[in-house]
């Protein structure tokens, strides 16, 4: 028995100094993390427990060229797998897939998050359709778990073809800065189908994925800091914690006096939520839309918010994707929705109609209307049109509204309601700034709609924190959506 122990141990210790001499010769000497390091950042305190190490596909290897593990991260149960690049590339096979799928089954069942850390040359040629398979229960499972637990992928490398669509299905992608690459067909194939000559990293490489497809939420400098970035991310996904807590900034210095004035909504935020907390989503993609996580006293919420420094904050279809999936997600997860608006309306043009902004923008009314977790809208200078229904006003369900007393609300514009509605007016020649004074004040006004109802109380923005957070007191249990995630 005791020679049967001895045996074993040394097997363990020969595999153990294999493994550290693949990892130094394909990850140390390319500056990279291995993939047990990884996991280590990732778990607290550095502590995970490995499951089916042992494992063999047809190639005879230990593990099969993936990690399967669990730990806690933030104190709360969770789940990874990491692939290893050291061993056939990565490439998911039969066996691969089945410490995957177990991993995703034992992640659902206990109700704790998953994390994907990927970096694979795709599926395993030689085991031909069962690498194929592999993918598509993997893919399966992404659904199944989708709405009802939070899925991380970190892309550390290359994530082609086939593999490119498990991150997709879930929740959130990260990226690193110059290593990540995500595509479904590579440089090589494209200028063979169809003659276009252009470099992995143009294509599909992080920045890329984070501003032109909108594919990454967060591009982070190092492998260190996209592991402390899935850290960060699954604290707020859980609920939040307690920080350090500020009292609202001066909303009055960041508004400028000319009502057609840009500014960063980023610094309207940051004056309301608890300070530090504020942790941007897809930053970089669909700029006139911000949609971030924060906290208030500790708590955590989603925060969706017209940006004017972009677009003059106007919707066009991507920001309409980027607000309607960030609702989806927290309706999902059960944080509440905080949306700041300040927008003239949908983006006009011939690009965005035949583009399919009208199908892209129900999207955005979709989310709303069906999520179920507390809703506060706070109308900041402008709303108007369709955009002033679609980002959470009390029409299709916001909990509670909230105006600034010098905010305006209308179908339109006045300069260019008034061309409409007083014609007759115009032609007599009355004056056009006095028809404009009199639209403003008497249709355009937050006391015009508060009178209908539409708004429950005109504000101070210096009452903006306390009001939010009494609203979000006030909602007592949230309900959660009963829906998947689906990538919009």
């Amino acid at each position: 028995m005791k020679e049967k122990i001895v045996e074993f141990t040394k097997a363990m210790e020969q595999k153990a100094a294999g493994e550290e001499s693949r990892y130094q010769a394909k990850y140390a000497q390319a500056g990279k993390l291995a993939p047990r390091k990884r996991l280590a950042l990732l778990f607290d305190g550095g502590k995970y427990t490995e499951v089916g190490a042992l494992a063999r596909g047809d190639a005879g290897v230990d593990g099969d060229a993936v990690i399967t593990a669990y730990g806690s991260i933030a104190g709360k149960p969770a789940y990874a797998y990491c692939q290893d690049y050291t061993l056939m590339g990565g490439s998911l096979g039969r066996v691969h897939a089945d410490k995957i799928v177990r991993i995703q089954q034992q992640a659902l069942k206990a109700k704790a998050p998953i994390i994907a850390l990927l970096e694979s040359g795709g599926a395993r040629i030689q085991e031909g359709i069962n690498s194929l398979d592999g993918y598509g229960r993997i893919f399966s499972n992404n659904v199944k778990s989708s709405g009802r637990i939070p899925q991380i992928a970190i892309v550390f490398g290359a994530c082609a073809g086939g593999a490119s669509y498990s991150p997709a299905l879930m929740d959130f992608i990260i990226t690193v800065r110059g290593r990540s690459r995500m595509f479904i067909t590579g440089p090589e194939v494209i200028k063979t189908v169809i003659g276009e000559e252009v470099s992995m990293e143009e294509l599909g490489g992080s920045e890329a994925l984070g501003r032109k497809s909108g594919i990454s939420h967060f591009n982070c400098a190092d492998e260190a800091a996209a592991l402390s970035s899935c850290r960060t991310l699954v604290g707020y996904l859980q609920g939040g914690s307690r920080r350090p807590l500020k009292a609202s900034g001066d909303i009055m210095a960041v508004i400028p006096e000319s009502e057609r004035g840009a500014y960063d909504m980023r610094r309207l935020v940051s004056c309301v939520f608890d300070e530090g907390s504020i942790f941007e989503s897809q930053g970089d993609w669909a700029t006139n839309a911000i949609t971030a996580f924060a906290t208030l006293e500790g708590r955590a919420v989603a925060v969706i918010a017209s940006q004017p420094m972009s677009k003059a904050g106007c919707i066009d279809i991507e920001a309409s994707e980027k607000m309607s999936r960030f609702v989806r997600m927290a309706d999902a997860f059960g944080l509440p929705v905080v949306t700041f608006v300040d927008t003239p309306g949908y983006l006009p043009g011939v690009g965005q109609e035949h583009g399919g902004i009208i199908r892209h923008g129900a999207k955005l009314l979709y989310a709303y209307a069906e999520a179920r977790v507390p809703k506060v809208t706070v109308v900041v200078r402008k709303a108007f049109g369709g955009a002033y229904i679609a980002m959470g006003s009390k029409s299709i369900g916001a909990d509670h509204v909230f105006a600034y007393p010098f905010c305006e609300i209308a179908v339109m514009g006045a300069e260019g309601a008034i061309r409409i509605v007083n014609k007759k007016e115009l032609a007599a020649g009355v004056s056009p700034d006095e028809l404009i004074q009199a639209y403003r004040k008497n249709l355009m006004s937050p006391e015009f709609a508060a009178h209908e109802n539409l708004i429950d109380e005109i504000i101070l923005p210096s009452q903006t924190r306390e009001r939010i957070l009494a609203a979000l007191e006030s909602a007592g249990s949230v309900e959660r959506g009963e829906h998947g995630n689906i990538p919009l």
